[in-house]
């Protein structure tokens, strides 16, 4: 007797079986990733944005909650607030200096 079509149907059940598990596998990470990102994004939503966000810019979401952690706007503006002094000293510095106001 030929039993070889018992160990095929029994070798496309085993594939069939092992595709449907990953199968399966693979849908319940996907929604346990679906499920982290929708709690991110409601976490982040909580949090408020930075008055100093740029109307109608693409990254002025990310950019409001991430001032939040790390004010990447302030630091931008205070940079520029003291490069603004450092220019305006030693523009000025030498004329000041000749017209012996300052040593």
């Amino acid at each position: 007797m030929d039993f070889s079509w018992l160990t095929d149907w029994l070798v496309g059940i085993l594939r069939w079986f092992g595709q449907a598990i990953y199968n399966g596998t693979i849908k319940l990470v996907n929604a346990v990733i679906a499920a982290l990102a929708a709690f991110v994004d409601m976490v982040l939503a909580l949090l408020p944005t930075t008055s100093f966000d740029t109307p109608g810019s693409v990254a002025s979401e990310w950019l409001g909650t991430m001032n939040w952690f790390l004010p990447i706007n302030h630091i931008v503006f205070s940079l520029g607030m003291y490069s603004t002094a450092l220019l305006i000293y030693f523009g000025t510095g030498p004329i000041l200096r000749w017209l012996k106001v300052i040593r």
